[in-house]
């Protein structure tokens, strides 16, 4: 049914607001949220279907008897839905209870090797049924005109496949003990779309000086590696010498033709050559780093609209359930990096940073039960003094016996991250025997954290995969499960994927309450960016939105490890603060 005035949206709604389950798609003029249109916001409940002509309606009128339904409906379904949340967001429309068939379908296959996550893919491999995708393409810059009864074709069958697939998931989900997660992902879907609509601020005349800057270094750097091996190099008639700087076998040629001979160009062996070629040939691939990662090709995605950066977070961007971040990345920007001083607030505005202290050594406390790091966190103590004074027999802090206190502190990431006795050789610069060692002491304080990561190797061994606290799941390949080195090949993302995954969780749970919180409490305030176990919050009175992140992101912490005392390191500035 084609709706395409204000009195017959008024009926529908009505009929619409009576369903438990409503699926929701919209046909749109364009992938841009902020310059294309809404066409049509297609409804259905699994036997009627409605389409709402968008452009025919005033925005008013969508807001008056559309907007409560999807405010009031327990469950609107959605394939991608962070895309069509923030074309909603742009009517002025929120959805109260998102789901998204996408996500869910990412929780059940993680892992496992079973296809795309397309609607397309999905209807086929669920329902048996081939969804013609063809016509979508009929939409994109149609913003007048009547629909084809093709396109109307097609709008129906998209819904009723959403609705269908959403449908068996719900079986699915139950059955394999996933519903405790998928219900934090679901409850995230609001708060990616509103974070990634509100963009992130960005002073571009701060950041191109950054870049002019690493620039000029570069070719400083370039003109200094150009005299010291002109005497051994090929010379081009217009540009003088001709190496490139950023290959590794070219640079080894060449460095072998100054009596240098390097079996690798990394950092570390470019700095231990006696010789300042080392130095400036780590200037130089430094300088052009920062050139490369974030010069034009950065700036180009600040939007000519309102000058902010509306980057794509994926929700669940790797296996562990991380988030990952696109166009650009945002979450590779290093806290020590001078770039994140330009990501700073408007006039009358403050940026609140705030991430988790120590999050995956709590998660490691509450799943080993380990009796000394839980008694350590709940005292508020610092976990890595403790295991450095236990494990070296001296008093340690952050400015006694400090190089001891590293040690521990590698030895307890290393651990999160299913590091051995070779990986910790390589951390803390010792023999691999020392390290041994080392990590046979750790475990003797310590074994309840022993027995924990070998259970979670045992486990995942004979199940075949990992879960997190709240029941996230990775498959890992039957191949590497029947191998003879099996517990080699997953013991490190066996012992890791728990811890990261959990982690992943937490944020998600706290990004979510955190969103409803600022909706109710400060309008004006938004999330704008996150990395990992860090929230960014744009707002205009920093000191009265730092309690409410902080009770959110504590809240959720303590939701998901009972046992351990949140904590989380809030700090309010004008820029995006090193947390």
């Amino acid at each position: 049914m084609l709706v395409d005035d204000a009195g017959t949206l008024a009926t529908v709604a009505a009929q619409m607001s009576r369903a438990p389950v409503l699926a929701v798609d919209l046909e749109t003029s364009g992938l841009d949220p902020l310059t294309d249109v809404t066409l049509i916001i297609g409804v259905t409940d699994g036997h009627r279907t409605w389409l709402v002509d968008a452009r025919r309606l005033p925005v008013a009128a969508l807001q008056q008897h559309l907007g409560p339904v999807l405010a009031a409906v327990p469950v609107v379904v959605m394939h991608h839905a962070r895309f069509d949340l923030r074309f909603l967001l742009g009517l002025g429309l929120t959805v109260r209870s998102p789901v998204d068939t996408m996500i869910n379908q990412q929780l059940l296959d993680n892992g496992r090797e079973r296809g795309g996550l397309s609607l397309a893919d999905l209807t086929r491999r669920e329902l048996g049924v081939a969804l013609d995708k063809s016509e979508r393409s009929s939409f994109i810059g149609q913003r007048e005109g009547a629909f084809s009864g093709a396109q109307l074709e097609y709008c129906r069958r998209d819904l009723l496949a959403t609705y269908q697939i959403f449908m068996r998931q719900v079986q699915h989900l139950t059955r394999e003990r996933l519903s405790e997660v998928a219900a934090i992902e679901a409850t995230a879907l609001n708060a990616f779309a509103a974070m990634e609509q509100a963009g992130l601020p960005v002073d571009v005349v701060a950041w191109r000086d950054l870049t002019d800057q690493a620039e000029r270094e570069r070719q400083r750097a370039r003109a200094s590696l150009d005299e010291i091996f002109r005497p051994v190099a090929d010379l081009d008639l217009f540009r003088g010498v001709s190496i490139n700087y950023e290959s590794d076998a070219e640079l080894r040629d060449h460095l072998a033709r100054l009596g240098i001979q390097v079996e690798s160009t990394a950092r570390h062996v470019l700095l231990g050559i006696e010789h300042r070629v080392g130095p400036a040939i780590v200037a130089y691939r430094e300088a052009a780093k920062v050139v490369s990662t974030y010069g034009a090709g950065f700036l180009s995605f600040v939007h000519p609209r309102d000058g902010r950066i509306h980057a794509h977070f994926r929700q669940i961007g790797a296996s562990t359930g991380r988030v990952s971040c696109s166009d650009p990345n945002l979450q590779n920007i290093p806290k020590d990096s001078a770039f994140r001083a330009c990501i700073r607030a408007g006039a009358g505005r403050q940026l609140v940073t705030a991430d988790y202290g120590a999050c995956e050594l709590r998660i490691l406390a509450q799943a080993s039960g380990d009796r000394t790091f839980l008694e350590a966190l709940r005292r508020g103590e610092d976990l890595h003094a403790i295991v450095a004074s236990d494990m070296f027999g001296a008093p340690v802090s952050k400015t006694e016996n400090a190089e001891l206190r590293g040690r521990a502190k590698a030895i307890n990431f290393g651990l999160v991250y299913g590091m051995g006795a070779a990986g910790l050789a390589a951390q803390v610069g010792c023999p691999q025997d020392e390290a041994e060692r080392l990590l046979d002491r750790y475990f003797q304080r310590y074994p309840g954290v022993k027995r924990h990561l070998d259970e979670s190797v045992r486990r995942a061994l004979a199940e075949g995969c990992s879960r997190t606290l709240t029941g996230r799941r990775l498959w890992f390949p039957r191949e590497d499960l029947a191998a003879p080195d099996a517990q080699g090949r997953i013991g490190r993302v066996a012992k890791n994927m728990p811890i990261q995954g959990t982690s992943a969780d937490i944020t998600k749970l706290a990004m979510a309450r955190l969103h409803q919180r600022l909706r109710q409490c400060a309008p004006d305030a938004a999330i704008v960016n996150c990395v990992h176990d860090e929230i960014v919050v744009e707002c205009g009175d920093g000191q009265a939105v730092a309690p409410l992140v902080r009770q959110a992101m504590e809240e959720a912490e303590a939701e998901i490890l009972p046992d351990v005392p949140p904590a989380v390191d809030v700090v309010v500035d004008s820029c995006w603060a090193k947390g």
